[in-house]
C-alpha cells in the first residue's frame, strides 16, 4: 500500500489522489498518507500542483456526492408511495447473518455510492488537513481556502459520518487559530458543531475547544432569525453540569453573557429558574460567572445587570419565603462579596442593598429580619468608598448598633444568627474595630446570651467564642471573660455540655491559659464518672496532658493517673475507658495496668474502699480495650495469673471490686475460665431479692456474660430452670393448687412434699423466701432478654420450656394473690411476659394471628404465637375476677401494678401483631382496668403515680386499634368502634381523675379524638344510643368552665384543671382537622348537653356551651353549624319549658343560649352536618 502511494506520488498529484482514494479504510492509509505528505519538500512541483488537484477531485466528489443524496431521496419516496411497509428488524435480528447469502447484505445502488463519494470525501479531508499543518510548511495554506471552504460549506450534509465531521471542524479550527485568510468564512457551520459536539459527549477536551474559538461568536448577528438554533445551544451551556464544572466552561459561559442583551435576559432568567433546585457547587458557579461577566461586560449590560437582576436577588434573599432558598441566593451573591476588593464592589453592594437592607432589619415579620440579618453578616462592613471618613464612621455605628439591637430579639432564631455573626465581625475585623464596641458587644453575649432560655441561642455563644478564638488578637482578652461561662458546664442539655468542653479544647491553645479557672476540676471530675460518654470522652482529652501525658516517661505519666484515682475514684475509672481513643500508646497502657492492678493488691498502701474499687475498675476498663490486640492481649496473660484471679475473687468482699475482677477474666481468659465456673454458678443459685441491689445485679450481669461467653449458656439456663421449677413446686404446694395441676407437680419434688406437708394449709406470704427466689431468678431471666448475645442464646436452649412453664405458674401465683398481699413482686410476670413477646417473635406469621384451638385439657395447640394469645386471655380472666372484689387500701397497690403490667404486655404484643388485635377482650380489659383505677384514686393516692403509665399503655392499645381498623376494612364495618370510643372516655376520665399533665396525654390526642368520633363518622352507621350518665372528664370539663365563667366578672376563677388544657389542645387539632371529626366531636358535646338538660343539671350546660363558644368556635372561618344549631334548638327548649321558680337555672339557660345565638349566626351551609 505505502509503495503504490509513494509510487503515485512521484508521478503526479492527481494519480496520487486518485491512489489514495482508492485505498481501503484502515488506520494505516492514514498514517502512510501522514508520512509521504511530511516528507514532501518546499522546492517539490507537488507544492503547486496538489491544492489545484485536490480541489477539483473534491468538487467531483461532493457533486457526485449530492447526486447521491437527491437520486436516494427519490427512490425513498418512490418505494414509500409503492410498496407497504416492510417488516421492522428487530435488534437481535440486526446482528444475525441472512442464510441466503451468508451474512453479506447487498446495499441499493444509490446508498452504495453514496458511501463510496463519503469515503472519498474523507479521505481529502484528511489530506487538506495534513498539508495545512505541515511541519515545514511545504505548503501555502492559502491554496487550500477554496478545498476548505468547500468541506465547511457542505458539514450539515455529512451528518451521517462523525469521522468525517470531526475531520473538518477540525481543519476549519486549524484555520481560525493560525489566523489564517478568510477564517471568518469558515465558522458559521463548524463553530455550532463543536459547541454542540461539548453539549452531548460530556468531555473537557470540547468545552476547551469552544473556550478557545469564543472570539469567533462576536461574527454572528444574534439579531437574525436564523441564529435560534445557535442562541438555544448557548442557553443550554448555562445548565450544562460540565460547563459549570469546569473553569474553561463557567469563563465561556461569562464571556456569552456579553455577546447580546437579549440572549443575556434570557440566560440571566434561566440562571434564576435553577436558584430554588440548585447544589452548593451549581451555585457557586454561578456567582463565579456572574461577577466574571459584570467584571468585563459593557457599561449597558452592567447597568442592566445590576438594576435588574442583582437588585432582585438582593430583595429576594431578604424577602424569600424559606431560609433554603435565602441561603441559596446569598451564594450566588457571595460571588460578588468574596471579591469585594475589586473596585466597584463595594459601591455596587452598598447602592443595591442599603435602601431595603437596614430598613428589613427592624420590620415586624421575623422571617424577613432574620434573612436581612444574614445578608449584613455577609456584607459587613457595608460601606460607600466615595464619601468621606466621618460618614463611614457613622455608617459603620450603625450596623454595630443594629447588630446589638439583634442580639436582644424576639425570637430565638435570630438571636442565635446575631450571636454568631457578630463573633464572624470581631474575628474577621478585630484589628479595626474600636475597643469600646469589641468590650460592650463581648460583654453583652457572654454575660447576657449566654443565660438565655432557648438552647440554641446557647449553644450559638459557645459556636461562636469558640470560633473567635481561633484569632490570636482577641485570646488576651477571651482569657479574662471566658470564666463568666463556667456555669454553662452543668447545663441540663447535653449539647450545651459538648460545646463547653468543646470550647475548652479550643482555649487549651492559648498559652497559660488554665481550664480550670472556667470549670473547677472537681466539676469536670464529677462530670467524667457521670456525665454521657461523649462529655466524658471530650473531659479525657482535656485532662490527658495533665494525667496521663505522653511527652513524660511512663513511670510519671502513672503516678499522675494515680493521683487522680486518689481523688475522684470513679473519674479515674471511667478515663480509662476512653485513654487509648484519645491517642495514649498501648505499651504505656500497659505499664498503667500494672500499677493500678499492683497498688490494688497492695497492702501497705492506705487507700480508701473507694480508691481500691476505682483501681481494680480502671484495670478492668483497660483490659477491655487491650485485649483486641493480640500482642497486648499475651502479656496481659502473663500479668494475670489465673490463680491471682480466683483468690482475690474470693477473698475481696467488695461488689464492685468482684465486678472488675470478673471483668478481667473474662477478657484475658475469654476460652479457659474453668476455675471460675464454681463461683460463677454459686452466685447464680445463691442470689435472692435483687430488687434495688444494683451492685449486685451488677455482679451477677457480669456473671451471665462471662459464662454465655465461654460456651457456659446451658449450665446457666439449667440453674435458673432448676431454681424456678424448685420455687414453682413449693409455691403450688402452699397455695393447694387443683387437683388436675397438682397431679402434675407430685412427680417434681417427692422428698420436698414430705418435709412440707405438715405446713401445707400455711397461707403463703408475700415477702417468704421462695417468693424472694422466684423473684430474684425472674430478674436474671428478664436480665439475660435484655442484650442481643444472651438473648439468642436463652432463645435456642433446651431448658427454656422449662424456665417458660415454671414462671408462667408463679406469675399466675403472684396474679391471683395480688389482692390478698400487700406488696407484689412484679419481676414473675415482666419476665413471663417479655420472654413469651421474645419467643412469639422467632417464629410467626405477623398477618395471620387468631384465637388458638385448644384440647380438652383447655391448654392451647399450635405454635408460640397462639399460646401467647391464649396466656393473656388466662391473665385477663384472672385480673377481671379481681376487680369485682372489694380492696382495701393496703392491698390495692398489688392489683394496679400487676394490671398495669398486664396491660403493657397486651399494647406490645398487639403492636407487633403476636395477638388479634381487632377481638374485642383487649379494650373491654383495659377500659375495666381504667374504671377500676379512676374509682379508687380518691382514696388511693399513691396509686396516681401508675396513672400516666397506664395511659400510656391503654392509649397505645387504642392506637393499635384504630391503626387494624384502617388497615383490615372500612371505619364502618369494624366491629371494635364501641369498644375503642368507650376506651377513650376512660382515658379521659383517668386523666381528669388524675390531673395528668398535657405532655403525658398530647401524643395521644390524635388517637382520642378519632376513637370519640368513630362512631358517628360512617354514613350508614346505626344512631349512638344516648348515654345515661355523663363521664368524669365532661362533668369536670362542664364545672371548670363554669367556674371560668363565674370569674370572668370579679377577673377571678382560679387556674383551670388539668383535664381543661388538654381538651383546649384537643380543640386546636379539631379546628386545624377534618371537620367532619370535629362535627362528630361536637355531637358527644351536645349529647352530654341533653344529658345534663334531663338532669336540669344547667351549671353543666352553661360550662359545655362556654366551652363550645371559647375553643371550637374560635377556627379561621365559621364552626361547623349541625350540632351548634342542635344544642341550641335544645337549650331553646329547655328554657321554654323552665319553671318560673328556677331563677338561677333560668339565667343559666338563657346565657348558654346568648352564646349559641351569637355562634349560630352567619353559618355556611358547606359545613357537614
Amino acid at each position: 500500500m505505502e509503495k503504490r502511494l509513494r509510487s503515485s506520488l512521484r508521478s503526479s498529484a492527481e494519480e496520487f489522489l486518485a491512489a489514495a482514494a482508492s485505498e481501503s479504510e484502515s488506520k494505516q492509509v492514514k498514517s502512510a498518507l501522514k508520512a509521504l505528505i511530511c516528507s514532501i519538500t518546499p522546492s517539490s512541483d507537488l507544492c503547486t500542483s496538489l491544492p489545484a488537484a485536490l480541489h477539483l477531485a473534491l468538487s467531483r466528489s461532493l457533486d457526485c456526492f449530492r447526486n447521491s443524496l437527491q437520486s436516494q431521496a427519490r427512490d425513498d419516496g418512490d418505494r414509500s408511495s409503492r410498496s407497504p411497509p416492510v417488516k421492522r428488524v428487530r435488534r437481535w435480528e440486526e446482528s444475525s447473518p441472512s442464510p441466503s447469502n451468508d451474512g453479506a447484505e447487498e446495499l441499493p445502488v444509490s446508498q452504495a455510492e453514496t458511501l463510496a463519494r463519503l469515503r472519498d470525501i474523507r479521505r481529502y479531508a484528511c489530506i487538506a488537513h495534513i498539508c495545512v499543518s505541515h511541519p515545514r510548511k511545504s505548503f501555502s495554506p492559502p491554496d487550500f481556502l477554496p478545498c476548505v471552504r468547500s468541506l465547511h460549506d457542505c458539514l450539515i450534509l455529512f451528518e451521517t459520518d462523525d469521522e468525517l465531521l470531526l475531520e473538518v471542524a477540525s481543519l476549519c479550527e486549524k484555520w481560525w487559530k493560525e489566523k489564517l485568510p478568510e477564517r471568518e468564512a469558515l465558522i458559521s457551520q463548524s463553530l455550532p458543531f463543536l459547541l454542540s459536539r461539548s453539549l452531548t459527549m460530556n468531555k473537557k477536551t470540547y468545552v476547551h475547544r469552544v473556550y478557545a474559538m469564543r472570539d469567533a461568536f462576536l461574527l454572528f448577528d444574534f439579531h437574525d432569525e436564523s441564529i435560534e438554533d445557535l442562541k438555544l445551544l448557548l442557553l443550554r451551556c448555562v445548565i450544562t453540569p460540565l460547563y459549570l464544572k469546569t473553569d474553561e466552561g463557567r469563563r465561556f459561559i461569562a464571556f456569552m453573557l456579553t455577546l447580546n442583551g437579549k440572549l443575556l435576559k434570557e440566560a440571566l432568567a434561566l440562571i434564576k429558574s435553577q436558584i430554588p433546585f440548585g447544589r452548593k457547587t451549581v451555585l457557586e458557579a454561578y456567582a463565579d460567572i456572574l461577577f466574571r461577566f459584570w467584571k468585563h461586560s459593557e457599561d449597558s449590560f452592567r447597568t442592566e445587570t445590576e438594576d435588574g437582576f442583582l437588585q432582585s436577588l438582593i430583595e429576594g434573599a431578604i424577602y424569600a419565603s424559606s431560609r433554603s432558598l435565602a441561603n441559596s441566593i446569598r451564594r450566588i451573591l457571595r460571588g460578588f462579596i468574596d471579591n469585594r476588593a475589586t473596585d466597584g464592589v463595594d459601591k455596587l453592594l452598598f447602592r443595591l442593598a442599603e435602601p431595603v437592607l437596614f430598613r428589613s432589619l427592624q420590620v415586624a415579620n421575623s422571617n424577613v429580619r432574620q434573612n436581612a440579618l444574614h445578608l449584613l453578616i455577609d456584607m459587613f462592613p457595608l460601606e460607600n468608598p466615595d464619601v468621606t471618613r466621618e460618614a463611614k464612621n457613622e455608617l459603620l455605628e450603625k450596623q454595630f448598633f443594629l447588630l446589638e439591637r439583634l442580639l436582644a430579639d424576639d425570637s430565638p432564631d435570630i438571636r442565635s444568627v446575631a450571636v454568631e455573626g457578630c463573633c464572624r465581625v470581631l474575628y474577621l475585623f478585630w484589628e479595626v474595630i474600636p475597643s469600646s464596641t469589641i468590650t460592650k458587644m463581648l460583654t453583652k453575649i457572654i454575660d447576657d446570651i449566654s443565660h438565655d432560655a432557648s438552647n440554641d441561642v446557647k449553644l450559638s455563644t459557645l459556636k461562636g467564642i469558640a470560633y473567635l478564638l481561633g484569632n490570636p488578637q482577641a485570646s488576651e482578652v477571651l482569657k479574662v471573660l471566658l470564666p463568666r461561662l463556667g456555669f454553662m458546664f452543668l447545663d441540663p442539655f447535653l449539647s450545651v455540655r459538648m460545646h463547653v468542653c468543646d470550647l475548652l479544647l479550643a482555649a487549651k491553645t492559648i498559652r497559660s491559659f488554665q481550664f480550670n479557672k472556667v470549670v473547677d476540676l472537681d466539676i469536670l471530675l464529677s462530670s467524667l464518672a457521670n456525665d454521657h460518654p461523649i462529655v466524658a470522652q471530650k473531659i479525657v482529652s482535656l485532662l490527658m496532658p495533665s494525667y496521663f501525658p505522653s511527652k513524660v516517661t511512663t513511670k510519671e505519666a502513672c503516678n499522675r493517673f494515680i493521683a487522680l484515682v486518689k481523688r475522684s475514684p470513679a473519674a479515674g475509672a471511667r478515663f480509662c475507658e476512653f485513654a487509648r481513643l484519645e491517642g495514649s500508646s498501648s505499651k504505656s497502657l500497659i505499664e498503667l495496668v500494672k500499677a493500678c492492678f499492683n497498688l490494688a493488691t497492695s497492702s501497705s498502701e492506705d487507700l480508701t474502699p473507694g480508691q481500691i474499687d476505682g483501681l481494680f475498675t480502671a484495670s478492668s476498663n483497660l483490659c477491655r480495650d487491650l485485649s483486641s490486640d493480640a500482642a497486648c492481649k499475651a502479656t496481659l496473660c502473663k500479668f494475670f495469673s489465673k490463680e491471682t484471679l480466683k483468690s482475690l475473687l474470693s477473698t475481696i468482699s467488695s461488689v464492685r471490686a468482684q465486678n472488675s475482677i470478673l471483668s478481667i477474666a473474662s477478657f484475658v481468659y475469654p476460652d479457659g475460665l474453668v476455675d471460675f465456673h464454681d463461683n460463677c454458678m454459686r452466685l447464680i443459685k445463691n442470689c435472692s431479692s435483687l430488687t434495688g441491689k444494683v451492685e449486685m445485679q451488677a455482679e451477677i450481669r457480669r456473671v451471665h456474660r462471662l459464662m454465655v461467653s465461654n460456651g457456659r449458656s446451658n449450665d446457666l439456663f439449667g440453674a435458673l430452670a432448676d431454681i424456678l421449677r424448685m420455687a414453682a413446686s413449693r409455691i403450688s404446694e402452699k397455695l393447694e393448687l387443683p387437683s388436675g395441676r397438682k397431679k402434675k407437680k407430685k412427680k417434681i419434688e417427692k422428698t420436698r412434699k414430705k418435709t412440707t406437708s405438715k405446713n401445707s394449709d400455711l397461707p403463703l406470704l408475700a415477702g417468704s423466701e421462695d417468693c424472694a427466689v422466684a423473684a430474684a431468678a425472674a430478674w436474671q431471666v428478664k436480665d439475660l432478654l435484655a442484650e442481643t448475645e444472651t438473648r439468642t442464646a436463652m432463645l435456642t436452649s433446651p431448658f427454656l420450656e422449662s424456665v417458660s412453664s415454671s414462671l408462667g405458674t408463679i406469675s399466675r401465683v403472684f396474679i391471683e394473690k395480688s389482692a390478698s398481699w400487700e406488696q407484689v413482686d412484679l419481676l414473675p410476670v415482666l419476665a413471663y411476659t417479655t420472654l413469651s413477646l421474645y419467643r412469639s417473635l422467632q417464629d410467626v406469621d405477623l398477618t395471620k394471628v387468631v384465637d388458638p384451638p385448644t384440647d380438652s385439657s383447655g391448654e392451647p395447640r399450635g405454635n408460640v404465637s397462639t399460646a401467647l394469645n391464649y396466656r393473656a386471655q388466662c391473665f385477663l380472666f384472672l385480673m377481671n375476677s379481681l376487680f369485682s372484689i372489694q380492696l382495701n387500701s393496703k392491698t390495692i397497690s398489688g392489683v394496679v401494678r400487676v394490671s398495669t403490667a398486664l396491660l403493657k404486655f397486651i399494647a406490645d404484643a398487639a403492636t407487633l401483631r403476636l395477638i388479634p388485635p381487632s377481638h374485642p377482650r383487649w379494650p373491654l380489659f383495659a377500659s375495666t382496668f381504667l374504671r377500676h383505677l379512676t374509682s379508687t384514686s380518691h382514696n388511693a393516692a399513691a396509686l396516681f403515680p401508675f396513672a400516666k403509665s397506664s395511659f400510656t399503655y391503654a392509649a397505645k392499645l387504642l392506637h393499635v386499634l384504630l391503626s387494624a381498623a384502617a388497615a383490615d376494612q372500612p371505619l364502618h364495618q369494624v366491629p371494635l368502634l364501641p369498644y375503642s370510643s368507650s376506651l377513650a372516655h376512660d382515658l379521659l376520665d383517668l386523666a381528669a381523675a388524675a390531673s395528668l399533665r398535657l405532655s403525658t396525654a398530647r401524643p395521644w390526642l390524635p388517637d382520642l379524638l378519632l376513637a370519640l368520633a368513630s362512631p358517628r363518622l360512617a354514613a350508614d352507621s346505626p344512631p349512638p344510643t344516648q348515654p345515661t350518665h355523663l363521664p368524669l372528664w365532661l362533668r369536670s370539663l362542664g364545672a371548670a368552665e363554669l367556674r371560668q365563667f363565674a370569674g370572668d366578672g370579679d377577673g377571678g376563677g382560679g387556674a383551670p384543671p388539668a383535664i381543661v388544657g388538654l381538651l383546649r389542645a384537643a380543640a386546636a387539632l379539631l379546628r386545624k382537622g377534618n371537620p367532619k371529626v370535629l362535627a362528630a366531636v361536637g355531637a358527644v358535646l351536645v349529647e352530654a348537653m341533653e344529658v345534663g338538660l334531663r338532669a336540669g343539671d344547667f351549671d353543666l350546660v352553661l360550662g359545655l356551651v362556654r366551652f363550645l363558644s371559647l375553643e371550637v368556635a374560635e377556627a379561621e372561618g365559621a364552626p361547623p353549624c349541625g350540632f351548634l344549631n342542635e344544642a341550641h334548638k335544645l337549650v331553646g327548649q329547655a328554657l321554654a319549658d323552665a319553671e318560673e321558680g328556677e331563677e338561677q337555672g333560668r339565667r343559666r339557660l338563657e346565657a348558654a343560649e346568648e352564646l349559641l345565638r351569637s355562634l349560630c349566626g352567619g353559618v355556611p351551609s358547606h359545613f357537614p352536618v
